[in-house]
């Protein structure tokens, strides 16, 4: 007997944005007229693998979204993703707990 577990546990957001960025790989890797062995060897990863991404499965591990994306030299895309910049709350909180004061190296 095969062991049933939900084919989800992601809010839908998450599952929505994973298809959305796999979908880019596959049109990025399309655009350079790469099968997915091509980017799964450039990448130096499975080929199940890139198939995964493209399909956006939650099991990818991050580390192989990246290679991926490095294989196609849109490693620098990322850098934007979750800047403290960009996160108002984040940066609110560090600042709360900035010191007030900073005294000079003492000799």
């Amino acid at each position: 007997m095969k062991n049933s577990r939900p084919t989800s546990l992601l809010p839908f957001a998450v599952e929505d944005a994973l298809e959305a960025l796999g979908e880019r790989v596959a049109v990025a890797r399309k655009a350079r007229y790469w099968t997915q062995a091509d980017l799964a060897v450039k990448a130096g990863v499975g080929l199940n693998t890139i198939v995964n991404i493209e399909g956006g499965a939650q099991t990818v591990q991050i580390g192989s979204w990246f290679l991926a994306l490095w294989a196609m030299d849109l490693l620098d895309a990322v850098e934007g993703v979750a800047r403290l910049e960009d996160d108002p709350e984040g940066m609110a909180e560090l600042k709360k707990r900035l010191p007030r004061r900073v005294r000079g190296p003492q000799s």
